[in-house]
Order: structure tokens, then C-alpha cells, then sequence
């Protein structure tokens, strides 16, 4: 719906901004008529805009088009002389423009052949619809538009660009556009009804014809090639895809251990689960199994499922360079916008013209399953779902993916949810028969090389008296709700149970004394944070139990950035920053020193030159612990990096000189320690843990700080 774009009372320079990929083409994938006033149009710009407009005549759209047309020095010597302007002068100047159409292009381009089938085949359907307006002195001048979607909203634009291409990619043009939702409400409807009025022929000054049919017919016998406006758009979508590469060079090859997961998927009908360690090339195996898939298949739609819009990036990129299949990607959620119609229209092409071309839709999670799940069924063929980061799926979203295919992939480093019931639920979706998933642990890799090894390094921080206390406090509360479940298991209360460990658990997050550490770090000379990764804790920064009105992130930043010896380059990377694809790139690069984060680097991101992390929070979370730890292992040939350091900072008090780690900090301690090449660092503060004791190990609750 047009309401969606942020496009409202705004005003547009060509010189500043992408008229056509910022304005134009969003608000004509969102609408279904198209109502266009122009002095000057050329049939070069609607061929520009094929794949927009292909887009929105199927979704039933239509386009009413009032143009003036230029006429030759005996017709306008007429004008000036008082004659009557005759519409067989128009026809006759519109014949000619035509002719020289042919002409000039002489249609030596397949595409371009096939893109002027789909404009005739619009003509002769009836969704392009144009007239002629004429005035007895000078021309019909102005330039307005009207976008109308499915709801009755609208848009209106005016201003100085004609529908040319010269017009929206070359000129120095002007638009002002307003909303039917907007302030300028009382406007906007003028200018549409202007527009009714001039199309209606009822508009004084103005005499508007309709486009000829002699001329119809002419244009529909010179370009029209297909029986139908659908097969039109069918057989141009067909040849683009056989005009992409039918092999990308293949500049990875697969391990072993690769090459039996896939083995493992094809042998269990296409439907299994890839448990492998962050870091051991789950997405490339992935690839590797579609393209397996499609040579036993034939023909194959993919759709590809990610919980983050930074993995749909990850992933595009993955296809593009690795998949040795012909193949287009379409992107839904995320600020994408391509139409589900044209996914099954392109999935369908492919299997009712045996093209063995894949069709694949990278969505995220959210967008998925709040709609696009229903309007992405019902394409022709075999489909393959695969759900990166599986052990993100819930209940709900295990029973719509049951009923979309059989064959499916997960893949998960940490496929365990946060109960065995629905850990065994989310197996179950993707082996079906019980199967056991396909494993290749951390240790595995770190031994084998495929990993590199890491230092891990504890820093003890002490809690503020006020901290220590409000943490005993609800250390206390989560106490007498163990007791009553062992006393009587019907009155447990998972809910406050919860809630007090997420309490507790954001005292230790927020620490105040972390922060100073942190100034200490980054002015020693012990410690770097060039190519370092940090993550903080969530919400604002609290001192002596009062809010500093400032977030933890932000503060965080400034402090590396501040240093006035050292001179690091950090950058935010949470969900508040939209550019966080650019921020990403730009850290890849070596511009950006340090990337600040509180949970959105947790996952599937691949960046193997990155060698530190500095942990100031941690969730009490196995599947935290190994998904961060396996950000900082991957090999890079590009820097040679053998070793990897994960610095800790681990919350507890200190009394009679001694530091007491908290309890809730020792399974991530233990856990880190226990793969590192260095486990004596951690023996002293370990020396009170014993992993086996109930009680002792990671709380698994779903925390969404």
C-alpha cells in the first residue's frame, strides 16, 4: 500500500536523489492505476522501466496516460496564423513519430523486441490507455501525476519532469509530492480531479482526443508477437533468463565434511538438518545442496528463510557467487520490494517452459510468516525451504512450514530450543522419520583446521554495593521459586521464574563498573580493538542506581573513539541503525575499527578477518555462547590469522580482597575455557564450579533485551 513508502509532502531533486529507484518505482509497485499529464513522453522511458511496470499490469494495474505531441514547422506556422488545428494534423504527426520509431531503432534488440510485445500487448488489453491533448496556441505544458492503490489511497506529483528518459536520468527536474493521508489533502484532490477533468475532455483551454485506432492497430501490428499480454511478459522474463551465465566460476570447493551433509540430504529425500558449527560454511553447503537438488530435480524453486535483514544480504551475495546454476533471486521483507506474483510468474515460466533455470526467494522471517508465506504458494514445481538459523523458529512457524513442502533444510551451530519439547518439535520438522541431524562440532573443526584457534582471556569486574544487593535480591527470589517447584511442581511459575532471571540478569548486563574497565582496555597497551567486535548491554547506563539518560551502546562508543593516545574508528551495529549493511562493509574494508553491538552480530554474519570480541554483556545462553564464539574462529587466508581472543568481562564482589565470581557467570566461563588453548586463565575463578551439579549451568530463557 502507498501508505507503507515515506514519500509524503517531499520534494525531490534530481540532482540530490534517485527520482526513479527512490519515488517512482516504489510508488508504481504499490499501486494499481497510473495517471500521468506530461508535455513530452517517449515510448524509451516506459521500456526503461520494464521490469516496474511488468510488475504492476500483472497485478492488474492500468496506466491513463494524457501526453501533447510536437508537431512539425508547416503545422505550427498554422497555429500562429489562426488556422483550425484538425486531429487528422495530430494523427498524421503521431503516424510519423512512429514511423520514425521504427526507423531509428530498427529493432536489432531481442530484448527490446520482446519488451515493445509487452507495450503493444498492454495496448491491445487496454492497460495502457493514452490520449492526445491539443490547444489551438502553444502546447498542453504541464507535468502532473496520480498513483492510486488497491485501498483508494493516493499520491500526486508535479513538477518539472517530462516522461522522457532524459527527463528522469539525465535533466536537473523538480518534483513535489503530496498524499491523500497528508496535510496537503485539499490539493492533492484538485490536481486529481484536474486530471479526471483533462482525461473526461472537460477541461476549458484543452482538446483531448483519444489515441487514434488506426494508430493502435498500426503500433499493435508492428510490435505485437505474442497471442496475450501474459505471454507476452512470459516469454520476456524467459529469455532474460536464459541470458544469464549458466556457470559462475567456482572459487570454492567443498570439504568433506561438506560433501557427506549434502550426501546425507539427498539420501534422506531432501529433508534434513545441517547442525554444524558457526563458522564451518553452513550457507555454502546450502548452496551446494540446491544445486544438487536441481540436478536431480530439474526444475526447482527455492525459498530461502533468514531472521535477519544483514543474513538476506549475506545470503544474495552467497547465491550470486557460489550457486553454479542459472537462477534469479528475488528479496522479500527488509525494505525489499519485489512482487510475490512475480516469483510464482517467473517459478511458473521456468516449469511450463522446461527452462532449467531456479527461482529463489530470500525472505525474512517476520514478513514470511505475517503474509508473504500464503502469497509465495502456488507456484508450479518442486520447492526447497531452507531456514537459516533454524533454532529461531517457533511452534507456530513449525505448523505453516509443515504444510508449504516436504522438502526442507535447517540449518542451526545450536538447534536446541528452550524446552526438550520444543527442541523435539523443531527436529521433528525436518526429520521426519527420526532421523539424527548431520553434525560437525566445534571441536571438530578447531582440530581439523577448518577453525582457527582461540585465547580466552577472563576480566574480573567488581559490582557497585547497590548492584551486589538488588542482584542477592532476586538471586533470593528465584530461590524460593526453585523451592516451591520441589515441593510442589503443579504451583512452579515459569513466568516468574523468567522474570526474575531476566531481571537479575540485566543487573549484571548494565554493571557500571564495566564501563570503567572498558576506559582502562582501551588506553592500555595490552589490549587492541582495531578489527574487534564489542558487545554491551541493552537500555541506558545506570550510576549509583540512577539513570544517566544515556544508552550503554552510546556511551560504549565514545569511549573507544575517545582515547586521546590511541585512535580507534568504531561504528553502532544494532537494530536502531538502518545502514547496518553499509556499516558492515565498511568494517570489512578496514574503515570502521571496532563494531559496537548488543545482539545483532550474534548471528550467521560472516566476517573472517574479525580476531577480538570484548564481551562487556552476555545473555545466560548456551546458544549465545557458541554462536559469538564461532563469529571470531573462521579462517582468514586474507590476514593469515591463527589465533583468535575472546576477552571476558566476568561480574562478581569482592570481600577481604578476593573476587568471588557470580554464580550466573561461571557455565559461560567454563564453556569458553574449555575449547581455549589457555584453560589454566580461567582455573582460579573456575576453581568452585563443577559443571555436572544440578542447578549450575546456563538458564535457557528466551531473552529479548
Amino acid at each position: 500500500m502507498l501508505r507503507k513508502l515515506n514519500i509524503g509532502g517531499v520534494f525531490l531533486r534530481a540532482t540530490s536523489t534517485d527520482i526513479v529507484k527512490t519515488f517512482y518505482e516504489p510508488a508504481l509497485a504499490e499501486s494499481v492505476l497510473y495517471q500521468r499529464g506530461t508535455a513530452y513522453f517517449s515510448i524509451e522511458f516506459l521500456l526503461n522501466l520494464m521490469d516496474s511496470l511488468v510488475e504492476f499490469v500483472y497485478r492488474g494495474g492500468s496506466v491513463q496516460l494524457v501526453t501533447s505531441i510536437e508537431l512539425d514547422e508547416k503545422t505550427l506556422k498554422a497555429f500562429i496564423d489562426g488556422y483550425l488545428l484538425r486531429d487528422d494534423d495530430v494523427i498524421a504527426a503521431l503516424d510519423s513519430k512512429i514511423e520514425e520509431y521504427v526507423l531509428k531503432s530498427r529493432l536489432k534488440d531481442d530484448d527490446e523486441i520482446l519488451r515493445l510485445d509487452v507495450i503493444a500487448n498492454m495496448i491491445a488489453a487496454k492497460k495502457l490507455n493514452i490520449k492526445v491533448a491539443i490547444r489551438q496556441k502553444g502546447i498542453y505544458h504541464e507535468k502532473i501525476g496520480v498513483f492510486t492503490d488497491e485501498i483508494g489511497d493516493f499520491v500526486a506529483f508535479f513538477g518539472s519532469a517530462n516522461e522522457t528518459i532524459n527527463a528522469f536520468y539525465n535533466n536537473y527536474e523538480t518534483l513535489t509530492v503530496g498524499t491523500s493521508w497528508g496535510s496537503a489533502v485539499s490539493l492533492v484532490e484538485e490536481y486529481r480531479s484536474h486530471f479526471s477533468r483533462i482525461w473526461s475532455n472537460n477541461e476549458d483551454g484543452l482538446k483531448v482526443i483519444t489515441f487514434p485506432e488506426a494508430l493502435e492497430e498500426k503500433i499493435v501490428g508492428l510490435f505485437k508477437k505474442s497471442s496475450s499480454l501474459e505471454m507476452a511478459i512470459r516469454q520476456l522474463m524467459e529469455k532474460r533468463q536464459n541470458l544469464r551465465p549458466e556457470v559462475v566460476v567456482q572459487k570454492r570447493s567443498l570439504y568433506d565434511y561438506q560433501k557427506n551433509a549434502i550426501k546425507q540430504f539427498v539420501s534422506n529425500d531432501y529433508c534434513h538438518l545441517f547442525e554444524m558449527a558457526t563458522g564451518t560454511g553452513k550457507t555454502f553447503t546450502a548452496v551446494k545442496a540446491i544445486e544438487q537438488m536441481v540436478l536431480d530435480k530439474k526444475y526447482l524453486n527455492v525459498v530461502v528463510l533468514v531472521p535477519l535483514v544483514d543474513l538476506q544480504h549475506q545470503w544474495e551475495k552467497a547465491l550470486k557467487n557460489d550457486l553454479e546454476v542459472s537462477h534469479r533471486i528475488y528479496k522479500f521483507g527488509g525494505g525489499c520490494r519485489d512482487n510475490p506474483r512475480m516469483f510464482r510468474l517467473s517459478t511458473n515460466t521456468a516449469s511450463s517452459a522446461h527452462s532449467e533455470f531456479t527461482t529463489i526467494a530470500i525472505c525474512v522471517y517476520d514478513t514470511y510468516f505475517s503474509g508473504a508465506v500464503s502469497t509465495l504458494q502456488g507456484s508450479k514445481g518442486d520447492t526447497l525451504v531452507i531456514v537459516d538459523e533454524a533454532h529461531n523458529l517457533t511452534p507456530g512457524n513449525i505448523k505453516i512450514l509443515e504444510k508449504v513442502s516436504r522438502y526442507r533444510l535447517g540449518l542451526s551451530a545450536t538447534p536446541k530450543r528452550y524446552s526438550k519439547k520444543e527442541t523435539s518439535i523443531l527436529l521433528s520438522l525436518f526429520l521426519p522419520n527420526e532421523q539424527e541431524p548431520y553434525v560437525y562440532s566445534l571441536e571438530d573443526a578447531i582440530k581439523n583446521g577448518f577453525l582457527s584457534k582461540y585465547e580466552y582471556k577472563p576480566l574480573c569486574v567488581e559490582l557497585t554495593d547497590d548492584e551486589y544487593l538488588k542482584y542477592e535480591s532476586e538471586s533470593k527470589r528465584i530461590a524460593v521459586l526453585y523451592n516451591k517447584y520441589k515441593n510442589d511442581p503443579n504451583a512452579f511459575n515459569k513466568k516468574k521464574k523468567e522474570e526474575a532471571l531476566l531481571a537479575r540478569s540485566r543487573i549484571v548486563k548494565k554493571a557500571y563498573n564495566k564501563i570503567v574497565l572498558l576506559d582502562e582496555l582501551v588506553a592500555s597497551d595490552k589490549y587492541d580493538f582495531h578489527n574487534s567486535v564489542v558487545f554491551c548491554g541493552p537500555g541506558n547506563l545506570f550510576q549509583n542506581g540512577v539513570d544517566t539518560g544515556e544508552r550503554i551502546v552510546d556511551q560504549v562508543t565514545r569511549t573507544i573513539g575517545r582515547n586521546e593516545f590511541k585512535r580507534y574508528f568504531p561504528a553502532k551495529y544494532t537494530s536502531g541503525e538502518a545502514d547496518r549493511p553499509s556499516r558492515l562493509e565498511g568494517f570489512r574494508q578496514g574503515l570502521t575499527d571496532t563494531l559496537v553491538a548488543v545482539k545483532c552480530f550474534d548471528e550467521g554474519l560472516d566476517v573472517p578477518a574479525l580476531d577480538k570480541i570484548y564481551l562487556m554483556a552476555s545473555d545466560s545462553s548456551l546458544r549465545q555462547t557458541i554462536q559469538r564464539r564461532g563469529r571470531v574462529l573462521r579462517i582468514s587466508k586474507d590476514t593469515g590469522k591463527t589465533i583468535a581472543h575472546i576477552y571476558d568481562m566476568v561480574a562478581g564482589t569482592r570481600i577481604g580482597g578476593v573476587f568471588y565470581p557470580l554464580q550466573c557467570e561461571l557455565p559461560r566461563v567454563y564453556e569458553y575455557s574449555r575449547l581455549s588453548i589457555n584453560p589454566e586463565k580461567s582455573a582460579k575463578i573456575l576453581s568452585s564450579y563443577n559443571p555436572n551439579e544440578e542447578g549450575l549451568g546456563f538458564d535457557e530463557i528466551e531473552n529479548n533485551d
